[in-house]
């Protein structure tokens, strides 16, 4: 595990909680951390926000996966996303 995530307890137990479906779907957790670090963050219920970018290309995957990012722009071929925020409460995100 990566120095920066030894002790983060909330990244610990999603991977703890993810990882028969990252190993059913063939995805090395010892070295995907990229990977498992985007899902976590986009995934966790936290109260800092968050950004992403992605290749146009997968708009649609991004877009049906995580009905809760909101569009920032778009630039060079590629789309810039922001989780929202939660606000009290573990169902809803707000912006």
């Amino acid at each position: 595990m990566e120095p920066s995530f030894e002790n983060n307890q909330s990244f610990k137990d999603y991977l703890k909680l993810h990882r028969s479906e990252y190993e059913s779907q063939n995805i090395n957790i010892d070295i995907s951390y990229s990977l498992i670090r985007t899902n976590w963050m986009r995934d966790i219920q936290s109260s800092k926000p968050s950004c992403f970018v992605a290749k146009i290309l997968d708009e649609e995957v991004i877009k049906s996966s995580s009905p809760y990012l909101k569009e920032l722009y778009r630039k060079n071929g590629f789309i810039f996303i922001s989780v929202y925020l939660i606000i009290n409460n573990s169902s809803s995100r707000q912006v």
